[in-house]
């Protein structure tokens, strides 16, 4: 195992603690913790995608050299929670289009791969019209020869094959594992956001026993940041995305998905076929992608 500093660029030893993402683990940015190493070793934490946005919403609202005043009525909270809580446009079209992608996943379209190999005789099933002429061609393919006729030992045959690697189907493949991943990160997000709820009712217990004044502030924190009905919403939207999740797992085990192989990718704008475009099916899967293109898609950042 080697550790290197990102900031000095040179080796450190095992038992130093340090900081969130300052070291190197074998070529890997190391995050709140290290490999065979104590859970004390790290200082601090990844920080999630909710307070992320807070610190951008703050840095695009108090500007480059913000005042006390501005700083105060700009706190680093995370804004907008109640509307995250609610559906948000790639959950509505998962939920109303996924039985297309299932229906894609569970009764593929597939074209039929045809393939001319010689055979022994006892395999050979189809054999086509120039088996004669290529048996006469080729002598060492004989068992044995008569005055009259020739036994073959191998016959040219035709092979045919379901083939499932269609472009429209490599699509309907990636996009199981892109909304998976979506999903997966969606339902953290929701899960953090009752985390922030369980502590809003905490601090309401508590502002009780703190000062007029600081209860007020810290009710208008919460009041600009979550909703009344906050909690139902959360909890209906947890229920839905979780059922979409386990229904999108199942189709890890369907046909179409275990003949896709996971090496072909699909870029991101999509080729207008004519399945992708009349298919009843295919067509929502390709309006299903063009969502999460819109919605769901993170380009991968530069340096």
């Amino acid at each position: 195992m080697v550790i290197r500093c990102r900031l000095q660029e040179r080796g450190e030893p095992t038992g130093v603690t340090r900081l969130c993402d300052s070291v190197v683990v074998d070529g890997l940015r190391v995050g709140d913790e290290l490999p065979a190493v104590g859970q004390d070793a790290v200082l601090g934490r990844w920080p999630a995608d909710l307070e992320c946005n807070a610190f951008e919403q703050l840095a695009v609202a108090v500007g480059e050299r913000p005042t006390w005043q501005t700083l105060a009525a700009k706190p680093a909270v995370a804004q907008r929670l109640g509307e995250r809580a609610r559906p948000q446009p790639l959950d509505r079209e998962i939920l109303r289009h996924l039985r297309h992608l299932q229906q894609v996943c569970q009764t593929p379209r597939m074209h039929l791969r045809v393939e001319e190999e010689r055979l022994p005789v006892g395999r050979a099933r189809r054999t086509p019209m120039r088996a004669v002429a290529d048996l006469v061609a080729h002598p060492e393919n004989w068992e044995h020869r008569s005055l009259r006729s020739i036994s073959p030992s191998r016959v040219l045959a035709r092979q045919v094959e379901d083939d499932f690697d269609l472009y429209e189907n490599r699509v309907a493949a990636r996009l199981v594992d892109h909304l998976l991943t979506y999903l997966a990160q969606r339902l953290e997000e929701l899960n953090r956001i009752g985390a922030i709820l369980n502590i809003s009712r905490d601090h309401g217990e508590h502002m009780r026993a703190t000062s007029p004044w600081r209860a007020r502030r810290i009710g208008q924190l919460w009041s600009t940041t979550l909703e009344d009905n906050t909690a139902d919403e959360l909890r209906e939207t947890l229920g839905a995305l979780d059922r979409a999740q386990r229904s999108l797992q199942q189709l890890l085990d369907s046909q179409l998905y275990r003949n896709v192989p996971r090496r072909h990718s699909v870029a991101v704008s999509l080729n207008p076929t004519n399945i992708l475009i009349n298919d009843q099916h295919y067509r929502k899967v390709a309006l299903l992608w063009r969502v999460w293109a819109q919605f769901g898609h993170r380009r991968p950042e530069t340096q």
